[in-house]
């Protein structure tokens, strides 16, 4: 997920698929498409966000910060302060992905809340009503189970698997049942 906020809004919002091994100067193309396909200019951009659980996309985005935005880079961790208590046993252990999924859903639904998130891998995580990240689970993800099936079974057939997911734009509001790619779900 890419997102330009100006402010406290969001701006703008693509899905990008994640690559593990692309430069800075790749996402930068992309990037710069994607803004000028949206009106946006580079030149704009005064910091840059990432969350991420890849390594070396890490690397190339705080590259792509410096060279190509000449912006401030910020890494998520488990460690930064987000508002968030983290309560997990250890939490340095938890992923920036899943930290990021419980602050959107705490800020735009409250809590408590159990959310999930289904991308390469499906997480589900918990937060008590004062805001403390409980946990969760890691479960494999809709398309790798697929493709697991369709190799390891002599009659299936191949599917494309189709998730469109409501989602919050810039020009309306987060529905309820999803939140910073998540479909997030209010504990009662």
């Amino acid at each position: 997920m890419l997102g330009v906020f100006e402010g406290e809004g969001l701006r703008e919002r693509w899905r990008v698929t994640t690559e593990a091994n692309r430069t800075a100067d790749e996402i930068g193309s992309v990037c710069a498409a994607l803004f000028g396909l949206a009106g946006i200019s580079l030149g704009e951009i005064e910091a840059l966000i990432v969350s991420s659980v890849v390594p070396g996309l890490t690397r190339s985005y705080e590259d792509l910060a410096s060279k190509l935005f000449r912006a401030k880079f910020y890494e998520l961790t488990s460690q930064m302060e987000t508002g968030l208590a983290n309560r997990y046993e250890d939490p340095a252990s938890v992923g920036a992905d899943r930290i990021v999924n419980a602050v959107a859903t705490g800020r735009y639904y409250g809590f408590p809340a159990i959310i999930v998130d289904i991308g390469t891998a499906t997480t589900v995580e918990a937060v008590d009503g004062d805001g403390c990240y409980l946990g969760g689970a890691i479960f494999t993800g809709l398309n790798v189970a697929l493709e697991a099936l369709i190799s390891l079974t002599a009659k299936l057939p191949g599917v494309d698997l189709i998730v469109n997911l409501p989602g919050p734009s810039p020009r309306t509001p987060p529905t309820p049942s999803v939140a910073a790619s998540s479909t997030a779900t209010p504990a009662p």
